[in-house]
């Protein structure tokens, strides 16, 4: 009984001890290769939508899971400074938009406590720290393949929990607590705009894969099913913003994909031409008409983006009366989001990122954003051709695809890899010099590993 009293009271000392272990071996990690940073975050956005809510831990304050990935990058990129693009114009700018970030939160945080934290975290921080951490490694094609393979199993996870769902409340079993994930009282929606996200950009990815020959028939199956998931589940921005990266991604890509391409745009007007009379007259059954309706409600006076709109004029009409300090520093963080929305108040975030960041970094915040990625895609779309051939115009379409998504929908942590991949990208190009044609293992399908595009040491290394 003794010897058993002693190992009861030795488990809390193990299980400590063992996520120590953990821990330091995720920080090792985290500061090793972006591909640990991809798979925590991933990790991370899948739990979460799983179990729709992780309650927090405390400590005198509340720690929230995604504030625990957030810091443990926020160390790794602290400890990889050395290694961040300081000499870009690319790197600089988005160093001033974390600095006029920052500088609002302290503000906010003097006068509004921990409202300003809560205003803070989600949008801003997750995903600033992030980019930047992504931005300390000279990535090199066999990284971004391991990162791609991560999204595209994050996404067949989605797919399956979407189903899941979708298998539970046709059959009428009660779910408890986990009613929660349904939107707007929609039962085909059951994730998050920001989770369907990741399932459109797995099907972008899958599509890309097939197009270039590196995956038979299976990946473009697949695809097909994250997208019928993805019209589905009725994130209509989501639709859009998938489109516009495919789109970009196909035009751009042309000269690798050669024929394929034209293979691909004729599937993709084919599908239009078949879908699109589904979802104005809703045949099909009850899938179909709920999706058609949601396609009707869209261009309606009671559609949400029309309520949407409403919100950002009654923002931009408060955000105007702050005079000059607002115009150039924007409203402190935890000021508060309340206007007038199609009849009632309400004080949500603002559904739309540029508006977003205008109330809470001004102006000059708003333009040191946009126009880092806006530097960031034209660089990058002038070395499409002779510059990782296979991933440059898949970054592109990736970050028009985010520009996108930023218009309904704030900036999520999980996006910041693919931002964070092509900022990296392109801060290390040359802005004006013709790029250098890429290693002949990059031309011929990436057979061997090639070195970064910089030696970085160990720390470099993946």
């Amino acid at each position: 009984m003794d010897a058993l009293a002693y190992v009861f009271a030795a488990i809390p000392f193990l299980v400590s001890f063992l996520m120590a272990v953990l821990l330091i071996g995720l920080f090792w990690g985290l500061v090793g290769s972006p591909v640990w940073g991809a798979g925590a975050v991933l990790a991370f956005a899948v739990i979460e939508a799983a179990f729709v809510f992780i309650p927090p831990i405390h400590l005198g304050f509340n720690i929230f899971p995604g504030d625990v990935v957030s810091i443990a990058i926020g160390i790794a990129l602290v400890l990889r400074a050395g290694h961040y693009p300081w000499g870009s114009s690319i790197g600089r700018l988005w160093l001033v938009f974390g600095a006029f970030m920052f500088a609002s939160f302290a503000v906010g945080a003097a006068s509004y406590g921990a409202a300003a934290g809560s205003d803070f975290r989600v949008y801003f921080f997750y995903s600033w720290v992030t980019v930047a951490y992504f931005m300390t490694f000279e990535l090199h094609p066999p990284q971004l393949a391991r990162m791609r393979t991560m999204v595209i199993l994050a996404a067949l996870c989605l797919v399956g929990l979407t189903f899941v769902r979708w298998a539970a409340f046709g059959a009428g079993v009660d779910l408890g607590p986990f009613q929660a994930f349904v939107v707007d009282g929609n039962n085909f929606r059951v994730v998050s705009a920001g989770q369907a996200l990741i399932i459109g950009v797995g099907a972008l990815l899958l599509i890309q894969r097939w197009l270039l020959r590196q995956a038979g028939s299976g990946s473009i199956s697949l695809a097909v099913v994250f997208l019928l998931t993805l019209v589905a589940l009725q994130h209509r921005s989501v639709w859009v913003a998938v489109l516009i990266g495919l789109a970009t991604m196909v035009m751009l890509q042309r000269k690798q994909l050669g024929r394929s391409s034209g293979s691909l745009l004729l599937v993709l007007g084919l599908g239009i031409a078949l879908i699109v009379p589904v979802l104005i007259l809703g045949l099909g059954g009850g899938v179909s008409e709920t999706v058609a309706a949601s396609a009707r409600e869209a261009v309606s006076s009671r559609s949400t983006f029309t309520g949407r709109a409403e919100g950002w004029k009654a923002l931009l009409t408060d955000w105007k009366a702050g005079g000059l300090h607002s115009y150039v520093l924007g409203q402190p963080f935890g000021s508060g989001y309340a206007r007038e929305q199609q009849g009632s108040t309400v004080a949500w975030s603002p559904h739309n990122y540029y508006i977003h960041v205008l109330l809470r970094t001004g102006v000059l915040g708003l333009l040191a954003m946009v126009t880092t990625l806006m530097v960031a895609a034209r660089r990058l779309f002038r070395a499409r051709d002779v510059e990782y051939p296979e991933w440059v115009p898949l970054l592109v379409g990736l970050l028009l695809l985010e520009l996108a998504y930023f218009i309904p929908y704030s900036a999520l942590i999980e996006q910041a890899i693919w931002c964070g991949s092509a900022l990296s990208l392109a801060a290390r190009l040359k802005p004006s010099a013709p790029a250098l044609a890429p290693p002949p293992a990059l031309q011929q399908g990436l057979a061997t590993k090639p070195a970064p595009l910089r030696s970085g040491g160990y720390w470099g290394r993946a």
